[in-house]
């Protein structure tokens, strides 16, 4: 089965602009990329990602950078 799917560029804030881009292109999925942040900043500041999930109407796959050894 194939599926369409389609690159975005979006202009503002992540967390303003992508919830108001979601319902006119019928969105099913964003993929966005998570930063970690450890301790009290991360849990105050909250992240984009989170504040998507409670904002569209589709799912969101939140995919953190791979740490690789350096060497």
């Amino acid at each position: 089965m194939h599926q369409r799917h389609e690159v975005l560029l979006l202009d503002g804030r992540p967390r303003d602009a992508i919830p108001q881009a979601v319902e006119p292109e019928r969105v099913d999925l964003i993929v966005v990329g998570s930063v970690h942040r450890p301790g009290l900043r991360g849990l105050v500041s909250g992240s984009s990602s989170l504040e998507m999930c409670r904002r569209v109407g589709c799912a969101v796959l939140a995919v953190k950078r791979l740490n690789r050894p350096s060497g």
